[in-house]
């Protein structure tokens, strides 16, 4: 075959192959936005769920305020001191407002602003209860008291025990609507996952052989680009696999050396319930932040911290005896 013939089928194996590859590329670069673009949206979405969970939460808490103020304003003796408190019901009334206004400001469901809706018609009995109840609190009569102490709970308290209701289960609605979002995003992620692993596999068939047709004295370097990372991505402490190879390898220093060795095993308290409320987003911000507060805590260079699964973590002590592993637990509790 001639030389001339023998460089131009190598030219086009290589344009070839190097188109292929370009294409394939840009499919997996495709669809690799699309997810960071799905899961930035999705972050966007359990900062806004955690903004809308803490201005109801400031919602029911004034409202809950208001009417233990008018409790007290209906107990107490002194005239001024009910004035006072009277005042107190309607700056609360104001904040009430401004945090209501915030909320429907806030992106929500049909089913929850139909819900924000229906709380209208409550708002001007409640209003309205609570205007009578400090004027009657003020003539401090039995019989004033007793009326006002009527309106505060079949009035007030009935209207505002739905208010709550309402507010809670927009809550519900809250927390559903961003785990069905989470959900979707991992189902689509298997997916583009799925899909990208495919085309990685021809993308590294197609490599290979280009590079077979240019040389052949490079089939080795494929095996090279596999990297285990021994960092956990999410906590930035060692992950488990770190871990147990440094405690095999401690252990038996330490049995050759007779020297002790401590293990700490770290469980996060109610960490299910918090991530629950606040999303995988806040949970995962969390984790990260109790690792990073337990390797800040760690003084010796030798000493190690890793995240041992979950919300579970493991601090590793070579030559630290029972008494210092104990000092050093408590230090990180």
């Amino acid at each position: 075959m001639p030389a001339h013939s023998t460089k131009s089928r190598a030219v086009t194996y290589l344009l070839l192959g190097f188109g292929a590859f370009l294409a394939l590329y840009l499919v997996s670069w495709v669809l690799t936005s699309i997810h960071t673009s799905n899961h930035m949206k999705l972050m966007e979405r359990n900062e806004q769920a955690a903004i809308k969970m803490n201005a109801i939460a400031s919602l029911i808490e004034i409202a809950r305020e208001r009417s233990s103020l008018a409790h007290k304003m209906i107990q107490m003796g002194d005239v001024f001191e009910k004035d006072a408190l009277a005042q107190e019901v309607n700056a609360l009334a104001a904040d009430f407002v401004i945090k209501r206004r915030e909320l429907l400001a806030l992106p929500l469901s049909a089913t929850s602003m139909q819900l924000m809706d229906a709380q209208q018609s409550r708002y001007p009995l409640i209003i309205d209860g609570f205007d009578r109840v400090a004027e009657l609190a003020i003539l401090d009569t039995p019989e004033a008291n007793e009326q006002a102490h009527s309106i505060l709970v079949n009035q007030i308290l009935a209207n505002q025990h739905k208010l709550i209701g309402d507010f809670m289960q927009i809550m519900r609605n809250i927390e559903r609507d961003v785990v069905i979002t989470s959900r979707d995003l991992q189902n689509q992620y298997a997916i583009f996952s799925q899909f990208r692993n495919g085309l990685g596999i021809i993308t590294l068939l197609l490599s290979v052989a280009v590079i077979f047709v240019l040389t052949k004295n490079i089939s080795g370097i494929e095996r090279r680009l596999i990297n285990l990372s021994s960092v956990d991505s999410l906590t930035g402490v060692l992950n488990r696999r770190s871990f147990d190879q440094l405690l095999d390898l401690e252990w038996k220093r330490s049995m050759r050396s007779n020297q002790p060795l401590s293990l700490i095993l770290i469980d996060v308290d109610h960490f299910k319930p918090y991530n629950d409320i606040y999303g995988h987003y806040e949970g995962d911000r969390c984790l990260h932040r109790v690792a990073q507060l337990l390797a800040r805590s760690l003084h010796r260079e030798e000493d190690i911290v890793a995240r041992y699964g979950g919300e579970e973590f493991a601090v590793l002590l070579p030559t630290v005896d029972e008494d210092g592993a104990r000092e050093v637990a408590e230090r990180l509790r």
